[in-house]
């Protein structure tokens, strides 16, 4: 049995872009996150918050760190996400997906890149 928390279309308002155009203005990206676990949180037994990961503190802390600094990149912005929950979640498999809203003149469609850890098989987004 596995057990995933899902972070969904988060949106994140940060200073993104390699070009003097996209840096004019902070854009906003959507992160998708998945950590996926083999061990059973103890709040599915306990109904305490105590017992599980607070998502609301998680969100936080990936909003603080996205918004004190610029990225060039959506690749290097969902690496370091993927770092930052590495060092929370250990034993964890997890997915992060950056979806970027296109800026450019007569470009009509979204854009993403998606990062997983190797431990993570199944494709769940």
């Amino acid at each position: 049995m596995s057990y995933i928390l899902s972070i969904n279309k988060l949106p994140v308002l940060l200073s993104i872009g390699a070009l003097d155009f996209e840096r004019v203005a902070k854009q906003e990206v959507l992160l998708d996150i998945k950590v996926k676990s083999e061990e059973r949180p103890r709040g599915c037994i306990s109904d305490r918050l105590l017992d599980t990961t607070c998502y609301k503190e998680l969100i936080e802390q990936i909003l603080l760190f996205a918004t004190t600094r610029h990225f060039n990149l959506i690749e290097h912005f969902a690496y370091e996400i993927m770092q930052l929950l590495k060092a929370k979640f250990l034993e964890e498999s997890i997915i992060i997906e950056v979806t970027k809203f296109p800026i450019i003149a007569n470009q009509k469609q979204n854009v993403s890149f998606r990062i997983q850890s190797d431990t993570f098989l199944e494709d769940l987004m």
